[in-house]
C-alpha cells in the first residue's frame, strides 16, 4: 500500500513508519517545513508538503494514496480545531473509495477508571483536556457510511527507546534531585511500549474490520509512585521524589493539567489481542527504566 503517514518524524509516527516499511508499504511523509521534510528524506520516506492548519492541503496531500494514518498534533491551543479539520479534511480526500483511514485518539477519553478495569466498551468520561475527542473518535468510525474504512486507536501513556513520559520524570530527577508526585502518586497509569504501539498500527490498517476501534494499552497498569521512583533513580536521584499538595499543583500547572497527571486509569487492550493477533512482548515501563533505556 502507498501510505500517508501524518506525524512521520514524530515519536510514534517514526516507529509506526519504521514497521510500514518493513512491512512492505511505500510511506510519504507529511512535511511543514524544509527541515521536516529533509529529515524524512535522510530516512528513506518520500515526502508529501502539508500542515495541520492548512486543510486544503492535506486533502491534495491524500491523492492518489491507498491509506492514510493521522498521528499528528499539534499539542498546543490549536489542537483541538487542527485535528477536526484535518480529519475531516482526509475523510473528504478518501470518500467513496474504501480505503483505510486510521486515527490517533488516546486513553485520557476514558477518564478515571479506578478500580474499573476499562476497555473499548467502557463509558467515556473525557478529561477537560480532551473533551472534544470522542466527538471525533465518532466522526472516523461512523465514515464507513461515506465509502471510508475509518479506525481509531486509543494508545496508552507511551513510553520506549528512551523517550515518551518517562522521559521527562528522568530529565526532572537528573535536573531536581527529585522527582514531584501531585499527593500519593496512588492513581495507576497503563502503558504501551512504541515499538508495540507501532506494530498495532500496523496491524489495524491491514486486518482491522472498518468502523472498529482498538485500544493500545498492557496491563497491569502501575502507579504514579512507583513509576516516579524508578524514574528517580534512573535519573540519578536514587529514587528520591517529593509528594506536591493538589491545590499547590493546581496553581502552578492549572486544573486541566494536573488531571492528566492525576487521573487514575487501567485499561485492557485485550481486544486487539483477541481480534488481530497483536502480541505486545517489549519490557514494562519498570524494566525499561531499571534497564538503563533511559539512562542517556
Amino acid at each position: 500500500m502507498i501510505v500517508l503517514l501524518t506525524g512521520a518524524s514524530g515519536y510514534i509516527g517514526a516507529v509506526v513508519a519504521e514497521k510500514l516499511v518493513a512491512a512492505g508499504h511505500q510511506v510519504i511523509g507529511l512535511a511543514r517545513s524544509p527541515e521536516a521534510e529533509a529529515s524524512l528524506r535522510e530516512r528513506g520516506l518520500e515526502v508529501r508538503p502539508g500542515d495541520l492548519l492548512k486543510p486544503d492541503g492535506l486533502a491534495a496531500a491524500a491523492e492518489g494514496v491507498d491509506a492514510v494514518i493521522h498521528t499528528a498534533n499539534t499539542k498546543d491551543e490549536k489542537a483541538e480545531s487542527a485535528d477536526k479539520a484535518a480529519v475531516n479534511a482526509f475523510l473528504g480526500a478518501l470518500a467513496g473509495t474504501d480505503r483505510p483511514f486510521v486515527y490517533t485518539s488516546g486513553n485520557l477519553v476514558l477518564g478515571n477508571t479506578g478500580k474499573q478495569i476499562s476497555d473499548e466498551d467502557s463509558p467515556l468520561n473525557p478529561i477537560r483536556f480532551v473533551s472534544w475527542r470522542p466527538a471525533v473518535e465518532q466522526t472516523v468510525v461512523k465514515s464507513t457510511s461515506r465509502g471510508v474504512a475509518g479506525k481509531v486507536i486509543r494508545p496508552a501513556w507511551v513510553y520506549g527507546r528512551g523517550a515518551g513520559y518517562p522521559s521527562i520524570l528522568v530529565r526532572t530527577g537528573r535536573d531536581l534531585g527529585h522527582v514531584p508526585i501531585i499527593g500519593k502518586g496512588d492513581n495507576r497509569m497503563t502503558f504501551v511500549h512504541v515499538e508495540d504501539l507501532a506494530d498495532l498500527y500496523l496491524l489495524v490498517l491491514e486486518n482491522a474490520a472498518p468502523g472498529t476501534l482498538y485500544s493500545g494499552s498492557v496491563l497491569p497498569a502501575i502507579s504514579v509512585h512507583d513509576v516516579a521512583v524508578a524514574a528517580s533513580k534512573a535519573g540519578g536521584a536514587e529514587g528520591k521524589t517529593f509528594s506536591w499538595p493538589l491545590a499547590d499543583a493546581v496553581k502552578s500547572f492549572g486544573a486541566e493539567r494536573v488531571e492528566v497527571m492525576t487521573c487514575d486509569q487501567q485499561i485492557s487492550g485485550a481486544r486487539a489481542e483477541r481480534d488481530l493477533a497483536w502480541k505486545p512482548g517489549s519490557p514494562s515501563v519498570l524494566e525499561e527504566l531499571a534497564g538503563g533505556a533511559y539512562a542517556g
